[in-house]
């Protein structure tokens, strides 16, 4: 033995061929700065090929557990540093590993003895610590910064070791341990719901212990299935105290708030929506103009008006993103005052909106648009089954009154429809991909559970109003990308020789005339003709045939 190791005694007890310890290895490292496995085994003269590779081993399992940074072909090992350290968010996966989730770099891939360690959503100090064989950089967890949450909601089980509470996805890799006293005080059956509080948390050895104390009632309950998913998915249902109070400041629209908005009230603006719709972003008007032109209104809900940036409002609703909609309850980005009341285009109300006013000519193209905050008056809550029924039948008498009794609304719906056909007479003329693709919607029952799942039909009234959010769109992003705005746009490439030659076989099967260059206008026509195109296939053509 040709090294000096203080640990050598104990090496020696180990193993029968002892190598350098972790201990010295690591300073001859930080000595060399970086070095390869054959540099350091030449270091420490190292020339039996049994230590060669047990060294080897000792280097890998080193980088796993985040004491040398491996990197390279072949691989360089070096110290673990202060700046190799990042933050991160944990995402678990059901399978039992996860990621660290990181802002301004590519992931670090967890194992599951990594994964031990903490919950979904937690933040952690990890490493980066070697590259495996599908290119992942691998993490090592330095430390737990903060825990995401204290409390589960799981179900109360037990084997050869004792109970457990196991919780749901995202953290079914990650049981909880509790005692016999805890579950025979609460008299609890296995397969029971509880909640569980955490006493100590996991470490690579051991899992957490807890302290069961709620048992919920069934498990088919539908507010059970709500509170859980809100509580392992970590989504916040309770506003900010400060959001609250900046939310009640706010009132019905008066003059000041009007000021310098362009008045809409007199227009027949009307929502058309869902039947189950419970808030309404977004109302819309036509006329015919000279020379059989048109006017189309597009208004939205001016919810920046409220939401200010940076704002109580604001930072809650960054936290979450999103609304959340489960079966007879939503979970608002909003509160409730805002989402279904204020920032909602409700019938007969004032409210403030941005609106998008558009100039469509009698051949069906936009000739000018203009945008600005507006004020409005909805005049009916329509839905798309009560527009459909009136396309099919105006003197229908279910029909609502706010739709039959109104002649503004009747002409600006009728308009809708003219102009509806008029673009779509349009898009068939110059080869418009048109996906009709089957939406589904779920029918609950009372206690939430799945009745049915169901074709959603799409009438013309569904129809109009996609027309007319893609005019608005279509004119938001000439808008922007005129004034040179700093917004996204997603761009769809050239498609790659490969995917041109696979096209033009499939062309050929359609007795498509065989040419070295496709041509868009007439491969779609052929296309178009084919009876029940599927829709992967026209997922496939679309991207194939794309400019």
């Amino acid at each position: 033995m040709s090294w000096n190791d203080p640990n050598a005694s104990s090496e020696a007890q180990k193993y029968d061929n002892p190598i350098p310890s972790r201990e010295l290895i690591l300073s001859t490292i930080g000595e060399h700065g970086e070095v390869t496995h054959k540099q350091l085994a030449q270091i420490f003269e190292i020339e039996d090929p049994d230590q060669f590779d047990a060294l080897g081993n000792r280097l890998k399992a080193m980088a796993r557990d985040g004491q040398v940074n491996r990197e390279g072909r072949p691989y360089r090992y070096r110290t673990v540093t202060k700046q190799d350290i990042v933050t991160g968010t944990v995402s678990a996966h059901p399978k039992g590993f996860g990621f660290v989730v990181l802002s301004d770099m590519p992931d670090l891939f967890l194992h599951e003895k990594q994964m031990r360690w903490v919950f979904n959503g937690d933040t952690v100090a990890a490493v980066g610590t070697s590259t495996d064989n599908r290119g992942r950089t691998e993490g090592r967890i330095v430390d737990v910064i903060e825990r995401r949450q204290n409390n589960f909601i799981g179900t109360l089980a037990r084997d050869e070791d004792g109970y457990c509470v196991e919780l749901g996805s995202p953290n079914s890799h990650q049981p909880i341990t509790v005692t016999d006293d805890n579950v025979q005080a609460l008299n609890i059956k296995q397969g029971a719901p509880v909640k569980v509080d955490i006493i100590d948390w996991p470490n690579q050895h051991e899992f957490a212990t807890g302290k069961i104390t709620e048992v919920l009632s069934d498990d088919n309950d539908r507010e059970l299935i709500i509170e859980t998913t809100l509580l392992n998915y970590d989504i916040p249902s309770d506003f900010s105290e400060a959001a609250l109070k900046q939310a009640a400041e706010y009132q019905e629209p008066t003059e000041k708030d009007i000021k310098g908005r362009k008045d809409l009230r007199h227009l027949p603006l009307v929502t058309i929506d869902g039947e189950d719709a419970r808030d309404f972003d977004d109302a819309v008007f036509a006329e015919k103009r000279s020379g059989g032109n048109y006017r189309v209104v597009v208004a939205i809900a001016d919810v920046s008006y409220y939401v200010t940036p940076n704002s109580p409002l604001d930072q809650d609703a960054y936290e979450r993103g999103t609304s959340v909609y489960f079966p007879h309850r939503v979970i608002p980005m909003l509160p409730e005052v805002l989402s279904n009341g204020l920032c909602s285009l409700n019938p007969n109300l004032d409210r403030l909106c941005m609106v998008a006013d558009i100039k469509v000519s009698r051949a069906g193209k936009v000739t000018g648009y203009e945008f600005y905050p507006s004020v409005m008056h909805s005049q009916a809550r329509l839905t798309y089954n009560q527009v459909n029924d009136y396309f099919v039948n105006p003197t229908d008498k279910r029909l609502p009154k706010s739709l039959t009794g109104n002649k503004d609304v009747k002409k600006s719906i009728d308009t809708l429809h003219q102009l509806y056909e008029l673009l779509l007479k349009k898009r068939e003329e110059r080869h418009a991909m048109e996906f009709e693709t089957v939406e589904t919607y779920i029918k609950f029952n009372e206690k939430g559970g799945i009745d049915a799942i169901l074709p959603r039909t799409r009438g013309d009234s569904q129809k109009l109003i996609e027309e007319c959010m893609l005019l608005a769109n279509t004119c938001a992003a000439n808008f922007a990308l005129k004034h040179e705005l700093p917004v996204l746009y997603r761009n769809h490439d050239k498609p790659d020789n490969e995917k041109s030659m696979r096209i033009h076989e499939y062309a050929k099967t359609l007795a498509y005339p065989s040419h070295k260059r496709i041509q868009r206008k007439p491969i779609i026509s052929v296309l178009l003709k084919q009876p029940k195109t599927d829709q992967m296939r026209l997922a496939f053509i679309a991207c194939c045939c794309a400019r």
